[in-house]
């Protein structure tokens, strides 16, 4: 691999004249600075981003902090932040807090050891405390899925109210009436607006608020699987069921099997969230899609910006994304 020894040799300059030429320094005759940049192409140099990184004070390095990756969410945006950052030079720092404070807290203690240059996060609960800084700087940050609701840190989140709207307007042109919903864990803001979006709907319809019957479970399959159990402990079964997220989704699934409730005969079932899976089920799961992708770059987009120095407009960003209704089979009529 070619250094800056290589390309001093070839022009006949000193190394430091070849860093400054290289660098877009000032004071560098454009004749000459041409001559390096056609040496450095011909013997095809690559720059050490590490050596330029501890010159800079700076790790080239981005953390990310994830609930966990089962998800196929987070795993998602985690494949799109590491590529684009990579595009960029930056290497990515992937830690799981597992829904816990705590640990969450420990996440951010590492990577202020590591001297990150920037954070993307999934928050676990609205009472963050902490932040990330180097010599004083606080290092750029920027929130996933369900916001702190501080205002110090950029945020970019699906719209979980539309989302939630249109998949309980969608049950309600159909005529059902008696619809459950698996929502996530009452702390999260997510899980907040998804049932704002879900109330809507009911109050558009001119319904009884009561064609809803809302449990709340964590996040996981098993939570599907148990919040399934309890809306049908809770009187009339419903025919129709709500699962806010993928994961409660999988667990619903689960529990329409063990309770021989055929979907849609007996029962439909929609989504948010349209992993690949949804399309191959038996039947074919109709769901909000969220733009997973789009989240990605978005975040990865804001954190290069605000790295590198190129950002401009109002601090902190506030970006929410929009998705769309996917109709399969599992939804009908009651």
């Amino acid at each position: 691999m070619a250094t800056l020894r290589d390309i001093a040799r070839q022009v006949d300059v000193s190394v430091s004249t070849v860093s400054r030429a290289l660098t877009g320094h000032p004071y560098v005759r454009e004749d000459l600075r041409k001559r390096v940049l056609d040496a450095a192409r011909e013997l095809d140099y690559r720059p050490n981003a590490l050596a330029q990184g501890l010159r800079r004070n700076q790790s080239r390095t981005v953390g990310l902090i994830v609930p966990d990756i089962q998800n196929v969410s987070h795993a998602s945006v985690t494949t799109v932040l590491q590529g684009l950052l990579q595009r960029f030079g930056y290497g990515l720092a992937l830690y799981v807090s597992n829904n816990d404070v705590d640990t969450e807290r420990r996440c951010f203690e590492k990577l202020r050891e590591q001297r990150v240059d920037a954070l993307a996060y999934v928050p676990c609960s609205r009472s963050r405390k902490y932040t990330l800084s180097t010599d004083g700087r606080q290092v750029p940050m920027v929130e996933l899925f369900r916001p702190s609701g501080l205002n110090d840190v950029d945020t970019v989140i699906y719209d979980d109210d539309n989302g939630a709207d249109l998949a309980v307007s969608h049950l309600l042109e159909m005529g059902h009436r008696n619809i459950g919903v698996v929502a996530g864990p009452k702390g999260y803001s997510s899980t907040h607006r998804r049932l704002k979006g879900a109330r809507a709907a009911v109050e558009r319809a001119s319904v009884p608020a009561d064609v809803l019957s809302v449990v709340h479970a964590d996040y996981t399959p098993e939570g599907g699987r148990e919040g399934f159990a309890e809306l049908l402990r809770q009187g009339a079964r419903p025919t129709a069921v709500f699962a806010a997220s993928s994961q409660l989704v999988l667990g619903v699934l689960v529990g329409c099997r063990e309770h021989d409730v055929r979907i849609p005969g007996d029962m439909s079932v929609i989504g948010f969230g349209d992993p690949v899976w949804y399309e191959i089920t038996d039947p074919p799961i109709t769901s909000y899609a969220a733009p997973i992708a789009e989240l990605g770059m978005t975040a990865a987009q804001l954190l290069i910006s605000r790295m590198e120095g190129t950002r401009d407009g109002a601090y902190p960003a506030k970006v929410v994304l929009s998705g769309h209704l996917v109709v399969r089979s599992s939804t009908a009529g009651p």
